[in-house]
């Protein structure tokens, strides 16, 4: 620090109601004192310092933290906290601006008030008095030890803090969050009927949602702490890995008709014991449980409810025990698809998880939550290809709506309301009118951002959508599937370096995310590095592929190096359709059959593979007739069997139903894909057209010049001076 900036200090700075003394380090508010980490102390007085100046993001880190490595996220998030100190979460801000892509500055009128000089003591005319017994406390300290706001910085900020004797706080000096915090552990479940498991992941589940409907408390999620034992022995250690103060473990057995739930909420710095649940219960009167726990939770953390909050988690989801438990299976299979991307067979699992869902809406016609749930596999299910028909998105969509009449408050009913717009429609405004309505009644519920952030992607806005992954995945530090959307919204700013290590990210957490692997080496192979990207696949071995995601991978990277043996090889003979990383969504395989036989110069049995693709493809057609991936394969079909104005008239039809204009992502892979029907129709001019625009624009997650150079798509129009001068871009 400067010597102006030291003599400056001797002093106060004045923003009502706040008092900074940077000398006592310091901050009052109203006289009564806010504790601060120091880091985020040093942060507060660097920004008052320079009051009325934009700080740029890389000079206060360079400020806050010299010779130290701190990821950008991490400041974001400590001013997040720093304003939540300061209250300042109001719009406008009144203390801190941000300036968005650039930085921060201190907005609030700051009046200094220099130190009083040192006067030199006078000799005592007698002896002074004796000091007095007892010290009166500051008024109203005891109720203030109870609320201090601190800033909780989870993720870059901290973990990489320089560690110096003198300001470097101790374990015992850390502040608490400036909201309680807590994880809910896996419950063991006791028992021989291992049939019964769901119910124990199911409780934690509703437990978990029970208490993310509590204003004032951040509850880690659910995937986060999956993977964590019940009973861990160094609690500590797990709390902050999860960035969390508190934890709620527990067992659940089932002996017949009873169950018994036995529950324990632990200061995880202390080991201190809070609150202890024991609860049994029969099949029929178990439902009221997570109620009362999240009461109980809210009260021994000192958590205030507010009415809003004390009616969200009295709210009872069903008075029917029959439809509960169906409610709870059905959980148990949709995790398998949609969060743990582990079901063996996936259409199996969805086809389980609906017909349990219906069970429940049979048993109670309103269970709300239950219509949520169902209305967002449905959704998931028609987006991913697991389930794609005709009434996928109808159905999903009456549910939807059917639970929103049921009950406008409830989240899930927004959110699946804003998936049918999202995954069903496209219509990504409705979308996130929806999801910023949901998010509105759960403020703590990272799921709600983060839809925010897909429709933010979608429009374009990647720096918006990264930004918020981000921050969900300081949130939510033990969840991979946020580093693994950072990852794609990188790789579409085609930053692949930075993407590959947020892949690398994901998959310590979840190493057989076949989703992630995929699209891993897909990036590697848009960046080059086509070596690094067989050593990845490698590392895989042999696996479940049921999507065939890995093997299809295996077959792009075989044509690639033009090798039609391997090609072959990686075909999976059980599987009619898979899913190809360079198209929207499942192909048939008959068309990587006719790629082989292409290569192998047999252009009789590429034609009858192309003749049997075209008939998959137009019996999918005929059930879905604006269905994007079916027009787009479709084109590819027709230009290898050399129909020129049916490929063109296709390839278009995909771009019209989804143009760039509309969705970023998506309309990049159906243009590019008419891009290579032009290649192979020989068509230069057109094919350079595209590819020059597409160049353009942050589409870098299906095009790059690096894969132009080796893709064999581009074979027929690679000789055209205008397709050699993108190579040089």
């Amino acid at each position: 620090m400067s010597q102006q900036k030291q003599n400056r200090n001797k002093g106060l700075y004045l923003f009502p109601p706040f008092t900074l003394d940077p000398c006592e380090r310091s901050l009052l508010r109203d006289g009564e004192p806010v504790r601060l980490r120091a880091k985020a102390f040093d942060l507060l007085l660097n920004l008052v310092e320079s009051a009325g100046t934009l700080r740029t993001r890389d000079e206060l880190i360079e400020a806050i933290w010299p010779d130290t490595v701190v990821e950008e996220h991490g400041l974001t998030v400590g001013m997040s906290a720093l304003r939540k100190a300061l209250g300042d979460e109001d719009n406008p801000p009144r203390f801190i601006k941000t300036v968005r892509g650039y930085g921060y500055a201190f907005v609030a009128p700051v009046t200094f008030q220099p130190a009083q000089p040192e006067q030199p003591p006078a000799p005592p005319a007698q002896p002074p008095p004796a000091p007095a017994t007892s010290r009166s406390r500051p008024r109203g300290l005891p109720a203030m030890l109870g609320v201090l706001v601190a800033c909780v910085v989870a993720g870059g900020l901290y973990l990489r803090e320089g560690r110096h004797a003198e300001t470097a706080p101790t374990r015992d000096d850390v502040v608490a969050p400036a909201a309680p915090s807590i994880a809910v552990l896996p419950f063991e479940f006791i028992g021989e009927d291992h049939g019964n498991t769901f119910f124990a992941k199911g409780m934690r589940q509703t437990i978990l949602a029970r208490l993310a409907r509590i204003g004032g408390l951040r509850v880690m999620s659910r995937s986060s702490s999956d993977d964590y034992p019940s009973h861990p022995e160094d609690l500590g250690a797990v709390a902050e890995e999860l960035s969390v103060s508190n934890v709620l473990e527990g067992n659940v057995q089932i002996a017949g008709q009873q169950v018994l739930i036995n529950l324990r909420l632990i200061d995880a710095r202390s080991g201190r014991h809070l609150w202890a649940g024991s609860y049994t219960r029969t099949l029929s009167d178990m439902i009221e449980v997570e109620n009362d726990v999240a009461a109980h939770v809210a009260t021994a953390l000192e958590t205030r409810l507010l009415p809003a909050d004390t009616m969200r988690i009295a709210r009872t989801p069903t008075g029917d025990s029959e439809a509960y438990v169906a409610f709870l299976k059905a959980s148990y299979f949709e995790d398998q698809v949609t969060n743990r991307n582990n079901a063996v067979s996936p259409d199996a699992a969805v086809e389980q998880a609906a017909a349990l869902y219906r069970k429940a809406i049979e048993r109670d016609p309103g269970f709300a939550l239950a219509y949520a749930r169902l209305s967002m596999l449905e959704s998931y299910a028609y987006w991913s290809s697991i389930t794609r028909t005709a009434q996928s998105i109808p159905s999903a969509r009456s549910a939807a709506n059917r639970a929103v009449e049921l009950d406008p408050s409830l989240p899930e009913a927004w959110l699946a309301k804003g998936y049918v717009h999202y995954y069903g429609e496209r219509d990504y405004a409705a979308a996130l009118a929806a999801f910023e309505h949901a998010a509105d009644q759960v403020p703590n519920d990272v799921n709600a951002k983060v839809a925010i952030a897909y429709v933010q992607r979608r429009q374009g806005k990647l720096a918006e959508a990264i930004e918020g992954m981000r921050q969900a995945s300081v949130m939510d530090p033990r969840n991979p599937r946020w580093p693994y959307e950072m990852a794609l919204s990188l790789m579409a700013q085609r930053n692949y370096a930075e993407a590959d290590h947020q892949f690398v990210r994901a998959l310590a957490l979840e190493p057989h995310n076949f989703a992630c692997i995929t699209n891993r080496v897909y990036a590697l192979l848009l960046a080059g590095e086509a070596q690094r990207a067989v050593a990845v696949l490698d590392e895989v071995g042999s696996v479940a592929d049921p999507l065939g995601q890995i093997s299809a991978l295996r077959f792009e990277i075989a044509r690639q190096a033009r090798d039609p043996d391997q090609a072959f090889a990686s075909l999976v003979t059980q599987l009619d359709w898979v899913q190809a990383p360079d198209m929207g969504g499942n192909t048939p395989r008959s068309m990587m059959e006719a790629e082989a036989w292409t290569m192998r110069g047999d252009s009789v049995r590429a034609q009858a593979a192309l003749r049997n693709a075209e008939q998959l493809l137009k019996a999918q057609l005929a059930a879905e007739p604006h269905n994007p991936d079916t027009w787009s394969a479709l084109a590819l079909v027709y230009a290898g069997l050399g129909v020129h104005d049916a490929a063109v008239e296709a390839g278009r039809r995909a771009t019209e139903i989804v143009p760039i204009s509309l969705d970023l992502i998506d309309g990049v892979i159906y243009t590019t894909v008419l891009a290579r029907v032009y290649a192979r129709l020989g068509d230069a001019d057109m094919a350079v057209k595209l590819l020059r625009a597409l160049l353009d624009m942050p589409g870098g997650q299906f095009l790059s010049v690096a894969l132009l150079k080796t893709d064999p798509s581009w074979d027929r129009i690679r000789d055209d001076p205008g397709f050699q001068s993108l190579l040089k871009d």
